[in-house]
């Protein structure tokens, strides 16, 4: 599961519900993305973090959207919605993940860019100034958790 697609007032129960679809004994895993702990809220850097997360208009409806959860949320709350309540669930593994994302976020750019088909599909569905803007946007979350301002987390969970 993705928190990142979950509005931020759903995250705890959509944390329950997960929590409850795990059938016993299996695991799961769920990512985050997170702001840095140091970036004070509404600061010029809790701005330049938001981008990545803003509305887009050439992105329908049936495209799941990226919330404002990762800018609003810690790893810390996470956990504790996962260690509430019934059932019991485990913590078997926290990992920073944010490597392979910036690798994932990276291929992604290059194959918008360089694959003929993908590229004019999109430009024909959103228009070439929001492919762009898609482009800009994959540039600038890579840099956002390159340089340590986002984080990206996976925790593996075991009931």
């Amino acid at each position: 599961m993705y928190l990142d697609f979950v509005a931020y007032p759903d995250l705890g129960p959509t944390i329950r519900a997960f929590k409850t679809r795990i059938k016993s004994p299996s695991s799961a895993s769920l990512e985050l993305t997170t702001i840095a702990p140091s970036i004070p809220f509404l600061s010029d850097d809790f701005v330049l973090c938001s981008l990545p997360f803003m509305p887009r208009k050439y992105l329908k409806d049936s495209i799941p959207r990226r919330t404002s959860t990762p800018l609003l949320t810690t790893l810390h709350s996470v956990t504790q919605y996962l260690s509430l309540g019934n059932p019991k669930t485990t913590i078997v593994s926290i990992t920073n993940v944010t490597n392979e994302q910036v690798a994932a976020l990276r291929i992604s750019r290059q194959k918008l860019i360089t694959d003929r088909a993908i590229r004019s599909g999109l430009i024909t569905e959103w228009g070439e100034n929001e492919w762009r803007e898609h482009i800009f946007l994959l540039d600038w979350e890579a840099g956002l958790l390159a340089a340590g301002l986002l984080t990206r987390w996976s925790i593996v969970i075991r009931k």
